[in-house]
């Protein structure tokens, strides 16, 4: 067998989750983009913003919620601003781009802590470097294009709070269709 599958693994994502009207104003988006331009990647995802992905045992899970409870609670909440439509031409993607001075600190925390504390690999806890909010990855370059032309000109601003960081879970397995991530934890940041 070329690759073996360990069901005592979990796959990781951290992620920070917009206000409830960003949330809605997303769902209305994607449902946007697929009536207008069909079927595409993270279509039904839910609004968030990545900030880390990674692989980690089942059993250490304790532990990465103790950890991340004792150095995030040091982090106080902060505000983000989303700022208009942005793509990446590269792989399709349609995106609400998001401030990045808060969340790139947050995402250098949680992957210091990945790194030292759990020996997660710099290629696993990669630090993003345009954090965004995923509208939908087109299927070829016309979806794309089509989509861009659209979505470009749509003026969107809009602020929300953050004071807690998710993480979600599911099963890591060797299957193409993945199941969707479940609640792990949340850890609430500090008062401002």
């Amino acid at each position: 067998m070329l690759f073996e599958f360990d069901s005592d693994i979990n796959e990781y994502l951290v992620v920070v989750s917009p206000s409830e009207t960003i949330t809605n104003n997303v769902s209305f988006f994607k449902k946007l983009y697929h009536e207008r331009f069909g079927r595409a990647h993270y279509i039904n995802s839910k609004a968030h913003i990545s900030l880390c992905h990674f692989d980690l045992l089942s059993s250490r899970e304790s532990a990465l919620k103790q950890e991340f409870d004792m150095y995030l609670n040091q982090l106080k909440g902060f505000e983000i601003g989303v700022s208009g439509f942005h793509g990446f031409q590269k792989n399709g993607l349609v995106y609400l781009k998001t401030e990045k001075e808060e969340i790139i600190r947050v995402q250098r925390l949680l992957t210091t802590v990945l790194r030292q504390r759990f020996h997660i690999s710099k290629q696993i806890a990669q630090v993003l470097r345009e954090p965004h909010i995923t509208i939908a990855r087109s299927n070829n370059d016309k979806q794309y294009t089509n989509s861009w032309n659209y979505f470009k000109d749509i003026t969107y601003e809009h602020k929300f709070d953050v004071d807690r960081i998710t993480v979600l879970r599911r099963k890591r397995t060797a299957a193409t269709q993945k199941s969707s991530y479940k609640l792990a934890f949340e850890v609430v940041l500090g008062q401002c």
